[in-house]
């Protein structure tokens, strides 16, 4: 099990970030579970949910299986993003009045 692939300070920072966007992410999962793909986004929270915890379980003892949950994480939070934005794109966000109010 190699050990020295990472410095710890960056593994702390690292699963700091995961659960900072993790968090966000289950903030609006009511949000995401009233678009058109629910399911894909519940999939890919659970999914992140998932590596979230491999992350936290590994980060000190096997630095290779923390970088493959690392990755996971990051891979399936951007496609969270790709379909926010082509839900965007498609129209399915309403502007919140006076957001652009007073620009």
């Amino acid at each position: 099990m190699p050990k020295s692939l990472i410095n710890l300070l960056q593994a702390k920072v690292s699963l700091k970030d995961m659960g900072t966007r993790y968090s966000q992410l289950l903030e609006a999962s009511d949000e995401l579970s009233s678009l058109d793909r629910a399911d894909r986004y519940i999939k890919l929270l659970k999914r992140m949910r998932i590596w979230l915890r491999q992350a936290n379980f590994f980060w000190r003892g096997d630095q290779l299986t923390f970088l493959r949950a690392l990755a996971g994480f990051y891979s399936d939070y951007g496609a969270v993003l790709r379909l926010l934005k082509q839900d965007y794109d498609r129209g399915k966000f309403k502007a919140h009045e006076g957001l652009n109010q007073g620009v």
